[in-house]
This record gives C-alpha cells, sequence and structure tokens, in this order.
C-alpha cells in the first residue's frame, strides 16, 4: 500500500480474519531497501510511501518482490489508483508474468468507477480485482485456510503399535484404568492410582 493508515487498519482486520503476516526474508528486505525511500523499513504490511507517484514503477517492483519470497503465500495491494492506474499497470504487468501465487488489487478510492480497459488489463495479468481491502482481505483469509486445510490432509501417519499396554478388558474403562492405556502410550496424566483401602488411599495421596 502507499498508505501508513491502512497498514494500521490491515493489523486490525488480520486478527479479525485469522491473516498471519509473515516476516520478509533478508534477502526480500535487501531488495526493497535498494527503492524506498531511507526513512522507511521493508516490513510486511508495506507503506510504499509516496514515492510510486513518481516511480511509478515501484508497486510492480516491490510486489514482485513480495511474490518471489517464500514466506509469503499470497499478496494483496490497496492503493490509490486514480489517473495513475494505467503507469501502476504499465510498472507490473510485464514484471509479474507467470507469477502463480494469488495476487489481489483493491484500488482505493471511495467506489470511484474503474474503466473498463483498465479492469480487464488487470484481469489479463492473472490479478483478482477487489473495490474494498476488507473484502480482498477476507478472501486471501478463506484461501489461506483452505490451503492449510488441504495441506493437513494431504499429511499420512502410519500408526504404531504400542507395547506395555495394560491388560484391557471388554467395553467401557474405568477412568484409573484409561489413565494408565494414556500414561503408557506418553500421555501426561495426573498422578494417582485406583485405592481400596484407606491405607492405600493415603499413601498414593502422599
Amino acid at each position: 500500500t502507499f498508505s501508513g493508515a491502512l497498514c494500521g487498519i490491515a493489523h486490525d482486520l488480520s486478527e479479525d480474519y485469522g491473516i498471519e503476516y509473515p516476516e520478509p526474508l533478508p534477502e526480500t528486505i535487501k531488495t526493497l531497501d535498494s527503492r524506498l525511500p531511507d526513512f522507511v523499513d521493508a516490513k510486511n504490511p508495506a507503506d510504499l510511501t509516496t514515492a510510486p507517484a513518481f516511480e511509478t514503477d515501484l508497486l510492480g517492483f516491490a510486489t514482485k518482490a513480495f511474490l518471489d519470497d517464500s514466506n509469503f503465500g499470497a499478496v494483496g495491494i490497496a492503493v490509490p489508483m486514480g489517473n495513475m492506474a494505467e503507469k501502476y499497470l504499465d510498472g507490473m504487468v510485464e514484471r509479474l508474468k507467470g507469477n502463480q501465487k494469488p495476487l489481489a488489487l483493491t484500488p482505493l478510492g471511495d467506489g470511484r468507477p474503474m474503466p473498463e480497459a483498465t479492469a480487464k488489463r488487470i484481469y489479463d495479468a492473472n490479478i483478482v480485482l477487489f473495490y474494498s481491502a476488507e473484502r480482498m482481505m477476507r478472501a486471501i483469509a478463506r484461501i489461506t485456510k483452505m490451503g492449510k486445510l488441504a495441506q493437513f490432509a494431504s499429511k499420512r501417519e502410519t500408526a504404531k503399535p504400542f507395547d506395555k499396554l495394560p491388560a484391557l478388558g471388554k467395553g467401557a474403562m474405568a477412568e484409573w484404568s484409561g489413565k494408565d492405556v494414556l500414561k503408557a502410550i506418553g500421555v501426561s496424566v495426573p498422578g494417582g492410582q485406583l485405592c481400596k483401602t484407606l491405607d492405600e488411599a493415603q499413601a498414593t495421596a502422599a
């Protein structure tokens, strides 16, 4: 974004939507630092300041840096485009060819109409167009969750047999017996045992 205020809003929304902001890799920070003003720290969310208004290719340059970073699974752009939209796209379209990661763009500006040709150019570049930063971030949160679920579902674990299990009877188990089984397979349980006399109970408590 070009907005420090939106960076703050993005932090708030990340808590609401369950989005995690990874840290850029050192080489990404070095790449961004080569173009960003000296008073700006390269971080995530990234505030590019007003610099892209004077170096219109900077938006595409920074976007590519984040997309090339293995710490990032998706990138969202939220910037006031206005009359500069075509110039920003000139600095992005060729640079982002071949990108395989989800990439979304929100043109800030209170519903300012987007020329049809500009919107088509964004779509043709495989950039998903949103008209609010909140919707964009909700979508990124959803695809991130879907990816994590797919990754979890793809894992396969082979069950290993346990040895030294206590004898198992039929039917429901008493609590103390169930705890003995859990303890045998490595699950921590509160200390204790079955006590049948007062002496046993006092000794176990001690």
